[in-house]
């Protein structure tokens, strides 16, 4: 439309300069004294009103032109911006496919509160047992020690000494009947991670919202790990710490079950957990079923404390996140929550790698 209107305008303007141009031929601009004629004046009003007239659709037409390119190079512009977002979103895809979360093994420590006498008895019984596991241990033979999985050592001003011992089922471990506190501690461990592919506030997730219900994570998935599983007894480890008599459950390349998985398809491989927002809450949901014990026991889950998390994947990428990689909060129930983002480029994120 206005194409058509710049032509008219361009030709009424050529058109008029010229029809006043044969007027002012035909007729006298001036009289005998010198003065411009009605005539004359009329000639020349129509000369500049051409004048301009076609000046102006000229400069219109210039106008346009550069308008015309500048709206083309745009769109070759957004053309070109679409098919490199086209083919970032098919290798993303890609990627997901190449490197993805599952299989996940985890590995992750838990220290044990002390404070709690149950606690300190059990930890009491270990302890007047180190004495003999260490001179067992120091034989030539490394003869194996009795309900002792394994242990450390650490160089010091009297040679090598006894750092921390790692409890298998025995005598030592802890007895399910009169350890009762102990054992419903230290047999059972529960973590749960719940990830999310956009960030929300923690109040949502720890319950302190006032909403019942709390948000469906994009991948949620529940760790139970067992003390003496048979087969996979190394995965669920009872460690004393010789120097402090603190105790803790180390979990060692443990596989999440994908049966206890779920997943809304939005976090498949590592490339979604750029900017991913990851809850691991710490909440066994196991007990001894010893009346009285319960309270106790969740007492002391309350206080645990999570050292540790490494998520390993397929490819070799392990990612080891620490407690002070964490923000720690409690939900409603008290029990611990640790909330991490994930950093939002690859870069950034390799360099929680190892």
């Amino acid at each position: 439309m206005l194409d058509w209107g710049i032509l008219i305008l361009k030709y009424a303007g050529m058109v008029v300069s010229c029809g006043f141009g044969v007027y002012g031929l035909k007729r006298e601009f001036k009289d005998k004294d010198g003065r411009v004629t009605k005539a004359g004046r009329r000639a020349l009003i129509g000369i500049i009103v051409g004048t301009v007239v076609a000046v102006t659709t000229e400069t219109l037409e210039h106008i346009k032109k550069h308008v015309d390119e500048v709206d083309e190079r745009s769109r070759r512009e957004s053309e070109t911006l679409n098919a490199v977002r086209r083919t970032e979103v098919v290798i993303n895809e890609i990627s997901r496919g190449l490197h993805p979360i599952a299989p996940l093994r985890l590995n992750y420590r838990v220290n044990i509160a002390s404070d709690n006498n149950y606690i300190k008895d059990y930890a009491s019984r270990i302890a007047k047992a180190i004495p003999s596991i260490e001179k067992q241990m120091k034989r030539p033979d490394r003869a194996t020690v009795p309900g002792v999985e394994g242990g450390g050592f650490t160089s010091g001003f009297l040679g090598q000494q006894l750092s921390s011992v790692s409890i298998a089922e025995g005598e030592l471990a802890p007895n399910e009947a009169s350890e009762s506190v102990a054992s419903g501690v230290l047999r059972d461990s529960d973590i749960f991670l719940s990830f999310f592919r956009n960030p929300i506030e923690p109040k949502k997730v720890l319950g302190l919202d006032g909403v019942e219900s709390r948000p469906e994570p994009d991948l949620e998935l529940q760790v139970a790990t067992h003390f003496n599983t048979p087969g996979r007894q190394h995965e669920h480890a009872i460690a004393y710490d010789v120097s402090t008599g603190r105790l803790a459950l180390n979990i060692i390349g443990f596989e999440a079950d994908q049966r206890y998985w779920r997943s809304n398809g939005a976090i498949v491989g590592i490339p979604d957990l750029l900017g991913t927002q990851l809850f691991v809450e710490i909440a066994s949901m196991a007990y001894t079923g010893k009346p009285g014990s319960e309270q106790v026991i969740d007492d002391v889950r309350r206080k645990t404390e999570l050292s540790f998390i490494t998520l390993h994947m397929p490819g070799g990428r392990t990612f080891r996140l620490k407690s002070e990689d964490f923000t720690q909060y409690r939900n409603r129930d008290g029990f611990p929550v640790y909330e991490i983002v994930f950093p939002k480029t690859l870069e950034e994120l390799e360099e929680l790698a190892y």
